[in-house]
């Protein structure tokens, strides 16, 4: 699944199979997916009995929870949400270092919300880190198809005109504006004009992208202080 598809983009552009094929748009997608979420998402390492940031009884026997930064984002960036997007990284609580769980997450219940329920209850004798994307909108929100369309058409121009392009941006590269391939320029101020959109707006409650972006940096500097490898550990993706 993705946020949009060859047949979105060829309605924008224009573009024929003859000047770039659908497998070559599809592979443009999959890379604007991955820059769209790191334009919006914030990524949040949660501790388990952090009541300010999820809710639900750390009993031994609950499995259902909510995170109260949502909706819940694309973590693994292919353009969907589901219970591969909830990391779990836990130790016991004698022991030093976190080692990510497989498939610890039964169901997404509400991304939107942020409930999502266990496959088996937590045990009260470990610790547990929660890691996830959290996004202004939810995930499948047009706004949300609409830069991943405008960041695609952009990367379509480019891979078309690159001979002709000094330089081009991603991030903070800069693109070199010219008027010869107006389509580098006008979709991606498109991207970045609805990006800001994104960002400016919240579903659920009055937060801005700024707020969490400083709020993820706190609890990262938190956890850095919660045992050796954390969060470095989680950023790495892998056991000790």
């Amino acid at each position: 699944m993705a946020y949009c598809t060859a047949s979105d983009i060829r309605a924008i552009t224009n573009l024929t199979t003859s000047e770039i094929s659908d497998s070559e748009i599809t592979s443009l997608i999959e890379y604007a997916t991955s820059q769209v979420n790191a334009d919006i998402g914030v990524t949040l390492y949660v501790k388990l009995n952090d009541t300010n940031y999820i809710s639900g009884d750390f009993d031994g026997t609950n499995k259902t929870f909510t995170l109260k930064f949502s909706p819940i984002g694309d973590l693994n960036n292919d353009g969907t949400v589901d219970t591969n997007d909830i990391e779990v990284w836990s130790k016991l609580s004698t022991e030093d270092h976190y080692t990510k769980m497989s498939n610890p997450i039964a169901s997404i219940d509400d991304h939107e919300i942020g409930k999502f329920t266990f496959a088996s209850a937590p045990s009260t004798d470990r610790d547990y880190i929660l890691k996830y994307v959290w996004f202004p909108i939810p995930y499948n929100h047009k706004l949300i198809k609409k830069a991943c369309a405008e960041l695609a058409a952009y990367l379509c121009f480019l891979k078309l005109n690159l001979k002709d392009v000094e330089s081009y941006r991603l991030g903070k590269v800069a693109v070199t504006k010219t008027a010869r391939h107006p389509g580098l320029v006008s979709f991606y101020d498109r991207y970045q004009e609805t990006l800001g959109r994104i960002r400016g707006r919240t579903l659920i409650r009055p937060v801005t992208w700024e707020m969490v972006s400083k709020m993820a940096r706190e609890l990262e500097e938190r956890l850095s202080y919660a045992g050796p490898g954390i969060p470095q550990q989680l950023k790495a993706g892998e056991n000790p």
